[in-house]
């Protein structure tokens, strides 16, 4: 697979004209960290899915921020705010991330998303 760098337009839920750019910065940056058989090493297609979940990563985060912060704050504080979503420590375990008893962070979250 050729790795191809795609500029995606669209209209957003709030009305916004918005581009995205998916390029191929993610697979060259490991490219040039790890070696040919490295087992870090990206594919294209791990590069392309990496930069398509930047992109709903940002979505997510402005989805929040709007929803949510800039429901409960004035105007004036909720400018100070930014929200950003990101993904680290590899994959969970299977069953781990839906189960509600076994997952300490969805405990602590729960209590604090009723208080919203």
């Amino acid at each position: 697979m050729r790795y191809k760098d795609w500029s995606i337009g669209f209209t957003n839920r709030y009305g916004e004209e918005e581009i995205w750019e998916n390029t191929n910065y993610t697979l060259k940056v490991n490219h040039d960290r790890h070696w040919l058989l490295s087992p870090e090493r990206y594919s294209a297609k791990q590069a392309f899915v990496q930069q398509l979940m930047d992109i709903s990563f940002v979505a997510a985060g402005d989805a929040v921020y709007r929803e949510l912060v800039c429901e409960i704050l004035p105007e004036n504080e909720a400018e100070c705010l930014r929200v950003s979503i990101s993904y680290r420590g590899g994959n969970p375990e299977p069953g781990g991330a839906t189960s509600y008893g076994r997952n300490p962070g969805l405990r602590q979250i729960r209590p604090l998303l009723q208080i919203l």
